[in-house]
């Protein structure tokens, strides 16, 4: 079974690396002038509030910006998403929301809904000239992954930083002494049209090995307990060695199959 559960791992891995790439959370730091960043964050509110039906009655009821559960979904968004200037966290002051939209009817999935609403926030500008960053705590309910990007238009920079599950900081990103460079359609301001593609191949090997692991693990535990009580019942029901391992790798054969399918096909 061990070895079931190593090989069920090693396959999941590449499918779950591409399973939330539709709808990535955004985070958009925007230098609006030499004293304000805006901050827009583009996210999905199932796991935050509790469920796609609580999400889904939160948008339909348009809340103000008075509302209370806005304010309290608002900070756990900016709570969630800490960008730090050094060593020094911004202070986002929350301005206004904007919901997801749902077409009249439309069928709401279980777990996640796979739509974004999004979030203004602004922060002063720091004084200090040290790279910004993203950091996420330990037990973080926002979905991976999270498409981090910093605009400064009087300088021509735009600069995305990707994290995929388990990872928890971006690395630094230089708003002041980055060269220029121009990018299409940068005062528009839209990072959804200013991404580069989520593309793990691009890493290099030892952090692909790393990506694919944490997410093989993540979906396992805490996502996979179905998986892991079918190879369990498997287990007790097994009248032999022989059968357990011809079940658990015809189990594994079969579900890596559907994933590469689902993924390249």
């Amino acid at each position: 079974m061990f070895l079931t559960v190593v090989a069920a791992l090693s396959v999941f891995g590449p499918g779950a690396a591409m399973a939330h790439v539709d709808a990535p959370t955004l985070i958009l730091v925007r230098a609006e002038s030499p004293e304000e960043f805006s901050v827009k964050i583009d996210v999905d509110l199932s796991p935050i509030l509790g469920s796609p039906e609580i999400y889904h009655r939160f948008v339909l009821r348009n809340p103000g910006n008075d509302d209370a559960e806005l304010h309290r979904a608002a900070a756990s968004v900016r709570d969630q998403l800490q960008i730090v200037a050094g060593a020094a966290p911004l202070d986002l002051e929350f301005k206004s929301f904007t919901g997801a939209e749902w077409a009249e009817g439309e069928v709401i999935e279980t777990g996640s809904a796979g739509k974004r609403s999004t979030f203004y926030y602004t922060a002063a500008i720091p004084k200090t000239t040290e790279p910004i960053r993203l950091i996420t705590p330990v037990g973080m309910t926002i979905e991976y992954p999270l498409a981090f990007t910093v605009q400064v238009p009087s300088k021509d920079i735009s600069v995305t930083r990707w994290l995929v599950t388990g990872m928890r900081q971006t690395d630094d990103l230089d708003w002041i002494n980055k060269p220029r460079q121009t990018g299409p359609d940068l005062a528009r301001g839209d990072p959804s049209r200013l991404l580069p593609a989520f593309d793990p191949d691009t890493f290099s090997w030892w952090k692909q090995f790393r990506v694919y692991l944490q997410l093989g693990f993540h979906h396992i535990i805490p996502e996979g307990m179905d998986h892991i009580l079918f190879v369990i019942g498997l287990y007790f029901l097994g009248v032999s060695w022989r059968y357990l391992l011809s079940q658990t790798t015809i189990f594994t054969v079969a579900h890596a199959t559907t994933l590469f399918l689902s993924t390249y096909g």
